[in-house]
């Protein structure tokens, strides 16, 4: 999505290209099997387990997939072949998890060894390490012991002058203790945080291989004896089996720690991940997507929680569809925002980060950028209105950010926010008008797309477009022939108005309870990605969220903001049936009072809290009759307003306006019905709490 040369392919859209070859060759071959059986018997399971090993998940670890599947299915009594889909995903994640201290050499003086054969991206792959390790602040030295390649020390010599980091080689055919000690007192008299060692690919004689990695480690035991120790095996993952091999004899020589999975933008088939993780218990920690710098990647993100999907049963009758829920609600700082925060601040130089970050926010963005801010050690600036909430303030302090109160809405905090950045050459964050923070974004559809792989709809919340961006963009590159669908509050319909318009328009006002979407000119910079990866943008009413939120907590105890119920709301505008939906929940931070009037509000709305005034004459029993009749229909009175001056006879009528609680529509009418037979002629009236 950045703005590269054009034969130079973002991240993402590479990452995407792999994934989607990795998908055809996989899931494409499992998703016939559950469209093409109609019951679930041993030739169901034995076409899936014969599409799983073709995709290099290997006999050991697709016999113990099935297994699980079967077990799952059995006791949930599961009979449609299509509902065994996301048990069979889970089952493949299960083998895939990391530990929360897989990169803990990242945090401590450690000492990396890569080991691998020769032509897998080992050389290559200590560089990147290198790059990844200096853009966070740490300081890296690299010892280049493969002295028995030619071209390997050149090579690493150009990658560590990439990454800007030091090298210490030996001749061609030195001993590569030797070389590993020089580079040790090197590192240890500049205090270095991480030593790497790229190391001889010679698998072919494990014998002297061994020898080889002992003395390496001698050495290291007596440099460095309080040293963490990491040893990465690189694997390239378009040879399937042989890498899981590969893995193997090295676990044999040495052990392994963690996995490099290199050429993942090729036509790897993803499955190798599985087995090599199963069968040999050892996480995949990174993965290789190109030739860059920067194209190395952590197999699991730290910073972010890959929410996982929550099928929703309740929504599904209401819509005759499959509707997921993505819970972005539930990340660390309570909605999406953190993700395209922590993969904008990843882009940046060192040099940037030490300068300062400054953004402008009243909400979700402050916080994300805060916690993102913290997790690489910069220094975050939020510029907030003096009108934002105490709460909001105090939990982006609490991330370690500098708040700065300034201006009465947004738009005064936003100029003082850019005022400050080019007085004291801070980088501003822009909340959703940056290509790199849209991108991070999308990460959310890459984990729709690894949980539910035939997903045929997507709705997302807009507000000024960085969301919205993300997800469509990688959406279409993953699949094209998905439905990506926008959804705007109707009270400020930005984006829908620059659609129609075909270009970014301004609104002269907004007014919804939506406010994290209560934007009033989309990003300029995002709307062409807007304009050509969106298929449509719905609009729903104020009145519509409030009903989402009382579904939301009645149905699935979760709590949604009023921005992320949109997606939910649109789901009644969507005239489709029998489709896989998946709705973005994308925030969760609601402060009690907000919530209290959206409770209330949704109770009038769904016929559970109402009033009537009924007429009555100005004499002791009165009342006691009408709460009788009341009572006996399980109708609660909460409230009572006694309005002696409607007429100026108040012997015939007094008004008398009664708000009551009922379980729904039905029981409101049966109360109505019984006032009326006991002649209090009701009448309905706007309730006010």
């Amino acid at each position: 999505m950045g703005k590269e040369k054009k034969e130079k392919k973002g991240f993402f859209r590479r990452l995407a290209e792999g994934l989607s070859k990795t998908r055809e060759q996989i899931v494409s071959g499992i998703d016939s099997i559950f469209s093409g059986f109609s019951s679930i018997d041993e030739e169901f399971y034995e076409e899936i387990e014969e599409i799983l090993v073709m995709g290099d998940l290997g006999v050991k670890a697709t016999g113990e997939i099935i297994e699980s599947l079967k077990e799952k299915v059995k006791e949930q009594k599961i009979k449609d072949p299509e509902d065994c889909r996301q048990l069979l995903m889970e089952s493949i994640k299960e083998r895939m998890r990391t530990e929360d201290l897989a990169y803990r050499f990242e945090e401590e003086t450690s000492v990396v060894m890569v080991v691998g054969v020769n032509g897998v991206g080992k050389t290559t792959t200590v560089g990147k390490l290198a790059g990844k390790l200096k853009s966070q602040g740490k300081k890296a030295v690299i010892a280049a012991a493969d002295t028995f390649r030619a071209a390997a020390g050149e090579q690493l010599l150009e990658w560590a002058n990439r990454a800007g980091v030091e090298m210490i080689g030996g001749q061609e055919g030195a001993d590569p203790a030797s070389v590993l000690f020089d580079a040790a007192a090197s590192a240890k008299s500049k205090g270095a945080d991480v030593l790497l060692c790229d190391t001889a690919g010679r698998l072919h004689n494990k014998k002297n291989l061994m020898e080889e990695l002992r003395k390496m480690n001698r050495v290291i035991d007596r440099e460095y004896p309080g040293a963490f120790r990491e040893t990465l095996v690189v694997l390239d993952a378009t040879t399937g089996q042989n890498a899981l091999s590969q893995a193997r004899q090295f676990g044999e020589v040495t052990d392994l720690t963690g996995i490099v999975l290199t050429k993942m933008d090729g036509t790897a088939k993803g499955g190798i991940a599985v087995a090599i993780q199963s069968e040999l218990g050892i996480p995949v920690k990174y993965i290789g997507v190109g030739e860059g710098i920067e194209d190395l990647q952590k197999f699991d993100a730290e910073v972010t929680l890959e929410t996982k999907l929550i099928y929703s049963n309740y929504l599904s009758a209401q819509t005759g569809n499959k509707v997921y829920l993505k819970p972005e609600n539930m990340q660390f700082t309570g909605a999406y925002k953190v993700r395209g925060a922590y993969y904008k601040i990843s882009t940046l130089t060192k040099e940037e980060r030490d300068q300062g970050l400054i953004t402008a926010s009243a909400g979700n963005h402050a916080q994300g950028v805060a916690y993102a801010a913290k997790s690489f050690g910069a220094k975050a600036v939020i510029v907030m209105p003096t009108t934002t909430p105490l709460i909001k303030v105090n939990r982006t302090k609490s991330y370690g950010a500098e708040v700065i109160l300034h201006g009465n809405v947004y738009d005064e905090a936003c100029a003082h926010a850019y005022e400050l950045a080019k007085e004291r050459g801070y980088t501003f964050i822009h909340p959703f008008d940056d290509l790199a923070v849209a991108t991070g974004q999308g990460t959310i559809a890459m984990e729709i797309f690894k949980e539910l792989p035939l997903v045929e709809y997507i709705l997302v919340p807009i507000g000024g477009g960085g969301l919205a961006t993300g997800v469509s963009v990688l959406a279409k590159l993953l699949n094209p022939k998905i439905k990506v669908i926008g959804v705007e509050p109707a009270g400020a319909a930005c984006m829908k108005a620059s659609f129609e318009a075909g270009k970014v328009t301004t609104l002269s006002d907004v007014s919804t309870i939506a406010d994290g979407t209560a934007v009033k000119t989309p990003g300029g910079t995002v709307f062409p990605y807007i304009q050509k990866n969106l298929d449509e943008i719905v609009t729903v009413e104020d009145d519509e969220l409030v009903v989402a939120f009382l579904d939301m907590v009645e149905n699935h105890k979760i709590v949604v903001e009023n921005s992320g119920l949109l997606t939910v709301a649109a789901l009644k505008h969507l005239n489709v049936e029998g489709k896989r939906i998946v709705s973005i929940l994308s925030g969760g931070n609601m402060d009690i009072i907000t919530m209290s009037s959206v409770v209330r509000q949704g109770l009038i709305l769904r016929d559970r809290i109402f009033t009537v005034s009924v007429l009555l004459p100005d004499k002791p029993g009165e009342l006691t009759k009408v709460s009788d009749t009341i009572a006996k229909e399980q109708g609660n009175v909460i409230k009572l307003e006694h309005n002696q001056f409607v007429s100026i006879n108040r012997s015939a009528a007094v008004e008398l306006r009664i708000t009551m609680e009922c379980f729904g529509t039905e029981h409101k009418r049966q109360i109505i019905t019984a006032l009326e037979r006991a002649q209090y002629k009701p009448k309905q009236v706007r309730t006010s709490l």
